[in-house]
C-alpha cells in the first residue's frame, strides 16, 4: 500500500549505510600528478583498510594521523584523509572528521574520493541538525559533477532535506545558489513532491511530466520517472489516524483530556497538515468486546496508517495484537503493564512499564544517591510485585543488598508487622556491622558465634537478678536504626497517608523511595513530617516557568478552552512521536512502523522520550523530591 507522502521520500534517509566509495579499489595504485609514490605508505595502506574493515576505527585513527604526519604529501593522500575521516565519523568525532574532509575537498578537487567526502560532510551535518549544510554538500556533488549519474542515495536523501528539512526562504537561497541543470531539476522535484503532498496530484504529475522531458542525464531521467510512477499508482485518500479509547466508559474523562491533546497536535503539526491527515475516533466504551469488534473493523480501512489507544493495558494488548499482522504501529499513551511491547512488535509504551520504573529507580538510588542496602514494602497485587521485584532485581546486578522484603494486602491498613520486620533485621544488622567494624576479618559464622555469645551472657545477667528468663531483648525505638540505606514504599496514593506515620514510629533513619504514585503534592503536603525528603519517580515533569510549556499553556488553552494537564501533555506527544515517522518514512504501515522503531529519542514538550535499541517502552524518568512543603526536579548533572 502507497500513499500521499511516503512514496516520495521511500529510501532510507540518512541510514548508517554510506555510499560506496568511489575508488574502484583502495587497493589500486591511483596516484595524483606530481605526488610522491612513498614505498612505506603502500606496504601499511593495506593494513589500515583491513583494520577499518573489521570495525577497528581507534587503530586506523591513531595510525593514519602518524602516517600523515610523517608523509604530508603522498599517492595515497586522498585516500588516506577519506578513510581517517570514516574511522573518526564512526567514532563520533565529528569536529576531526569534518577538518580532514574539508582539507580533502578543498586541496584536492580531482579526486575520486571527492563526491564520498560531500557526501559523509552531509551525513555528519544532518547527525548535528544542520539541515542546511547537509543540502548543500549534496548540491555541491551534482554541481561539481554535471555529467554524472548520482547514487539513488543522494537524490533521496536531497529531496528529504529539501522538502521536509529546509525552510521556504533557505531552499530559494540554494535555488539561486545552485544553479546546474541537475541540482535544478531536483528543486523542481521538491516542488513536484510539495504540491503533491497538498493533495493537488495532476498538477504534480505535470511538473514531474515536464522536467522528465527536459532532463539529459539518463540516469536521472530514470529515478524521476520512478517518482512518476509512484505518484500515478497511489491512491489519494487522505491518510488516517486511528483514536480507540473509552469516550463514554469509566474513564470517559481521562480519555476526553487524551484526546484533546491529541487533536491539538494535529492541528498544529506542519506534517499532519501538509499530508491532510484525519483522525478516526472509535469509543470502547472500556468493554472488551467494543474493544475487538471495532478494532477489527477500523483496521480494514488502509488509510489509517496507525493507531493511537488505548488507555488501559488490557485493551491496549488486544489492539496491538489485532494490529499485529498488519504491522500498523500502535501507540499506547498510557499503558504501564510490563511486557506489552513483547505481546505485539507493533506497540510503543510512551509511559515508561511499571518494570523500568522499578529498574530506574533501583540504579538511581544505588549510582547516583550511593545507597547500598534496602528493604521493601509493597502491596501484594500484580503491580506491587512487579515493580518490587524489578527494583531488587537490579539491586542484586549491581551487587546493593535486600535485608528484607514484605508484603500487604488490599484492604490493610495496619502494616506495623512488616515495619518492625524492618527495624528487628536493622538493628540484627547493626550488631553484626558493629562486631565486623572491631573485627575485620571476622567471617559469617564467627560474627554469628558473637552475636549468639552476647545474648547468652544478657539472659544470663537477667537470671541473676530473678527476673524471669528472656530469649529476645527487649526493643527500645528511642534507638535510632541506621543500617538500611533505603527503604523502597511502592505504595498507591492513597496509602501513603497512614504507611509513612507507621513506618515513623519506628526510628527507622533511611532514605525514602517512592514509586510513580507519589506524585500527589496535596497528600505529600498533609504528610509532610513522614516524607519530607523523600524521592519518587515521574514521566512528565510540569515546570510552569518554563516558557517553551507556558507558551504551549497559553496556545492550547486557546484553541481547545481549556488548561492542559499530563493527559493532554501525553495525547500531544503521542500524536507527534507517530507523525514524527512519517517525516521520511513512506505512508506504508511497515515503512512506517520500521521508522518509528530506528527513534532513540523523542522531544515531548516537557520530557524526552528515549527509546533503547530493541525497545518500544520509553525509559526515560524524572527524580523529584518532597522536601520542606515543596516537590523539586533533582538535577543529575
Amino acid at each position: 500500500m502507497i500513499n500521499r507522502v511516503s512514496y516520495l521520500v521511500l529510501f532510507i534517509l540518512f541510514s548508517n549505510n554510506l555510499l560506496a566509495f568511489q575508488n574502484s579499489s583502495f587497493g589500486s595504485q591511483t596516484q595524483l600528478k606530481k605526488v610522491p609514490y612513498i614505498k612505506e605508505v603502500e606496504n601499511i595502506f593495506p593494513k589500515v583498510l583491513d583494520h577499518f574493515t573489521n570495525g577497528r576505527y581507534e587503530l586506523v585513527d591513531e595510525v593514519l594521523k602518524s602516517l600523515l604526519e610523517i608523509y604530508p604529501i603522498n599517492h595515497r593522500i586522498t585516500g588516506m584523509l577519506y578513510i581517517l575521516s570514516r574511522s573518526q565519523y564512526e567514532q563520533g568525532k565529528y569536529r576531526e572528521a569534518v577538518v580532514n574532509l574539508q582539507t580533502l575537498i578543498e586541496n584536492y578537487k580531482t579526486s575520486e574520493y571527492l563526491e564520498d567526502a560531500f557526501y559523509l560532510k552531509s551525513i555528519i551535518a544532518f547527525k548535528q541538525n544542520r539541515y542546511l549544510d547537509a543540502s548543500r554538500s549534496l548540491l555541491e556533488i551534482l554541481e561539481n559533477k554535471p555529467g554524472m549519474n548520482p547514487k539513488t542515495t543522494i537524490l533521496k536523501n536531497l529531496s528529504v532535506l529539501l522538502v521536509d528539512y529546509v525552510d521556504y526562504e533557505n531552499v530559494q537561497a540554494l535555488r539561486n545558489r545552485y544553479i546546474s541543470a541537475q541540482n535544478q531539476s531536483l528543486f523542481i522535484l521538491s516542488d513536484a513532491i510539495k504540491t503533491y503532498r497538498q493533495g493537488d496530484v495532476q498538477n504534480a504529475i505535470l511538473i514531474l511530466e515536464k522536467i522528465i522531458k527536459d532532463i539529459q542525464n539518463e540516469g536521472l531521467r530514470e529515478e524521476f520517472n520512478q517518482y512518476l510512477v509512484a505518484i500515478k499508482n497511489a491512491p489519494h485518500a487522505n491518510l488516517k489516524v486511528g483514536v480507540i479509547l473509552p469516550l463514554s466508559g469509566f474513564f470517559a474523562e481521562e480519555a476526553k483530556s487524551l484526546l484533546r491533546g491529541i487533536q491539538f497536535a494535529l492541528n498544529n503539526n506542519p506534517i499532519a497538515k501538509e499530508l491532510g491527515i484525519e483522525l478516526d475516533i472509535i469509543d470502547t466504551q472500556g468493554e472488551i468486546l467494543p474493544t475487538i469488534g471495532l478494532t477489527t473493523a477500523l483496521v480494514e480501512n488502509y488509510n489509517v496508517i496507525g493507531i493511537i489507544g488505548e488507555l488501559e493495558s488490557d485493551k491496549t494488548a488486544i489492539v496491538a495484537k489485532i494490529t499485529e499482522r498488519l504491522e500498523i504501529p500502535v501507540i499506547a499513551p498510557t499503558a504501564i503493564e510490563s511486557g506489552l511491547s513483547n505481546i505485539s512488535n507493533n506497540l510503543f509504551q510512551m509511559t515508561p512499564d511499571i518494570s523500568v520504573i522499578g529498574e530506574k529507580t533501583a540504579e538511581f538510588a544505588f549510582n547516583y544517591l550511593d545507597l547500598k542496602s534496602f528493604a521493601i514494602l509493597a502491596p501484594a497485587d500484580k503491580y506491587g510485585r512487579n515493580i518490587a521485584d524489578s527494583f531488587a532485581q537490579k539491586i542484586d546486578q549491581l551487587n546493593g543488598t535486600i535485608v528484607a522484603e514484605t508484603w500487604y494486602y488490599e484492604g490493610v491498613t495496619d502494616v506495623r508487622k512488616q515495619i518492625s520486620q524492618f527495624r528487628k533485621i536493622g538493628l540484627q544488622k547493626m550488631t553484626r556491622d558493629s562486631i565486623l567494624f572491631e573485627n575485620p576479618f571476622y567471617n559469617r559464622s564467627e560474627v554469628d558465634s558473637v552475636i549468639n555469645e552476647l545474648k547468652r551472657i544478657e539472659s544470663k545477667e537477667k537470671e541473676k537478678k530473678g527476673k524471669k528468663k528472656i530469649i529476645k531483648p527487649v526493643d527500645s525505638t528511642a534507638t535510632p536504626v541506621t543500617s538500611i540505606d533505603g527503604i523502597f514504599l511502592p505504595v498507591y496514593t492513597e496509602q501513603i497517608s497512614y504507611v509513612t506515620p507507621q513506618l515513623a514510629l519506628y526510628n527507622i533513619k533511611a532514605q525514602l523511595l517512592g514509586g510513580n504514585y507519589w506524585n500527589d503534592y496535596d497528600v505529600l503536603n498533609d504528610n509532610d513530617k513522614y516524607v519530607d525528603g523523600a524521592i519518587f519517580s515521574t514521566d512528565i515533569m510540569i515546570d510552569e516557568t518554563d516558557l517553551n510549556y507556558i507558551r504551549f499553556r497559553n496556545n492550547f488553552r486557546l484553541a481547545m478552552g481549556t488548561t492542559p494537564g499530563k493527559l493532554e501533555i501525553t495525547g500531544f506527544d503521542s500524536m507527534n512521536f507517530l507523525l514524527e515517522g512519517l517525516k521520511s518514512a513512506t505512508n506504508s504501515r511497515k515503512e512506517l512502523l520500521n521508522r518509528l522503531k530506528n527513534i532513540r529519542s523523542f522531544d515531548g514538550i516537557v520530557s524526552r522520550y528515549i527509546f533503547e535499541e530493541n525497545q518500544r517502552v520509553n525509559t526515560n524518568l524524572t527524580f523529584l523530591q518532597f522536601q520542606n512543603n515543596s516537590i523539586r526536579k533533582i538535577d543529575l548533572r
